[in-house]
């Protein structure tokens, strides 16, 4: 279709070079016409006006035609790249694919391809995981060997330094180091505020 397009506007813009060619000659022959005075008017036959006025139709209606043909080069334009698909689309596009699970393996080793399946599966294992009761074997086993692995040890000063309540210098300089135009933390306070109230 669009190759249709593409030869009837190749056709007719070839036709259009001519007819301009002609459309020029003839506003000529118009100008010619107008300078003319009463009596030459008078004396031209009528079938000179006649021809006159086939041409002036003639001209109109490949005015027309070359409207139609622009038409055309505007849908094909269109065709071509109207509505297509940019790169930006196409991302949002793949993003979301690749974030989707469309195939997932149960602990027994069957594999689970239908939607509703794996929602259910993904269900049943964070109940699982977030269930009140008692910790299993295996988890009291890794927590203590990592506890087990720590090297470092608070001493009593260090202990008593950090229960105790910030110093005043400690908060101010706090306060100076926040960073502004960053969101506000838990109390909706932004920095800039904090930083400003620390002042009145």
């Amino acid at each position: 279709m669009v190759d249709t397009y593409l030869a009837a506007a190749k056709t007719e813009g070839e036709l259009y070079t001519r007819l301009a060619f002609c459309g020029e000659r003839f506003d000529m022959a118009n100008l010619d016409r107008f300078y003319l005075t009463n009596r030459e008017e008078e004396e031209l036959s009528q079938d000179a006006v006649q021809v006159l006025k086939s041409k002036e139709k003639v001209i109109k209606h490949h005015e027309s035609r070359e409207a139609k043909t622009l038409k055309i080069k505007s849908k094909d334009k269109w065709l071509r790249e109207g509505e297509a698909p940019s790169r930006y689309f196409y991302l949002q596009l793949k993003a979301k694919f690749s974030r989707e699970i469309t195939r997932l393996e149960r602990d027994n080793g069957d594999t689970i391809t239908k939607h509703r399946e794996i929602i259910m599966e993904v269900e049943d294992y964070y109940r699982q995981l977030y269930r009140r009761g008692t910790v299993s074997d295996q988890v009291l086993q890794a927590r203590n060997k990592v506890v087990g692995n720590l090297t470092k040890i608070i001493n009593s000063e260090e202990d008593d330094a950090l229960k105790a309540t910030p110093a005043l210098n400690e908060v101010d300089e706090v306060v100076e180091n926040l960073r502004s135009g960053k969101s506000p933390g838990l109390d909706g306070i932004t920095a800039d505020s904090t930083q400003m109230l620390e002042f009145c």
